[in-house]
């Protein structure tokens, strides 16, 4: 969640669940199992076809293939 709030620091979705999950942390409770519906919603990775991810990362679609955004995205977290 870390990573995902830094690359889209302003998200509603990302931030909720990140603080969700420090919450839950700080009181040692466990954060899984999930659901795919909000999985969906906070997991980058599953949200490569979003504008704002896109242009988060500087991805520029109408030249480059929606993979690209994926490829993008693994390349920034290989180097969080």
């Amino acid at each position: 969640m870390k990573f995902a709030a830094a690359i889209l620091p302003h998200d509603p979705k990302i931030l909720a669940r990140y603080q969700q999950i420090k919450d839950l942390r700080a009181e040692n409770r466990i954060t899984l199992p999930t659901k795919l519906a909000l999985e969906r919603e906070i997991n980058l990775f599953l949200r490569t076809q979003d504008a704002d991810l896109q242009k988060a990362l500087g991805t520029n679609v109408a030249s480059s293939p929606l993979w690209q955004t994926f490829a993008d995205l693994r390349e920034k977290k290989d180097r969080y």
